[in-house]
């Protein structure tokens, strides 16, 4: 995702679905953390921006599988299965277009799901 905030949007769904077991500002904050190589990257002038931090070993680390497997749709520089392959089977699987929009809509109906269940419990 070009955007980090575009990663909130199933963060929202699964914070809805799970409650209290699931921090949406723990997520937030390691999907921002993720970044952070690929933004450094951008300001060195590197041809591959997304390196250890975008695999899913990288992801043990911080917890960010969704943020891996969203970018790998979308990212041809990414090796989601290195070291142990430098494939990305989930390259273009869908059009970006329809990720962005699937992150927008898993976003508003965990957003309207969280809501009815605080009016719910007043």
């Amino acid at each position: 995702m070009p955007f980090t905030p575009f990663h909130m949007g199933p963060g929202a769904a699964i914070k809805a679905m799970t409650g209290k077991y699931f921090s949406l500002m723990v997520f937030g904050f390691a999907q921002v953390a993720m970044d952070v190589e690929p933004l450094v990257r951008i300001l060195r002038g590197d041809s591959v921006l997304h390196g250890f931090s975008h695999t899913y070993v990288g992801a043990l680390l911080i917890g960010t599988f969704s943020h891996v497997f969203l970018d790998s749709i979308m990212h041809s520089d990414m090796q989601p299965f290195s070291p142990f392959s430098a494939s990305n089977g989930l390259l273009h699987i869908m059009p970006v277009g329809w990720l962005y929009l699937l992150c927008v809509l898993l976003g508003v109906s965990g957003l309207m799901i969280m809501l009815a269940a605080g009016m719910r419990n007043k």
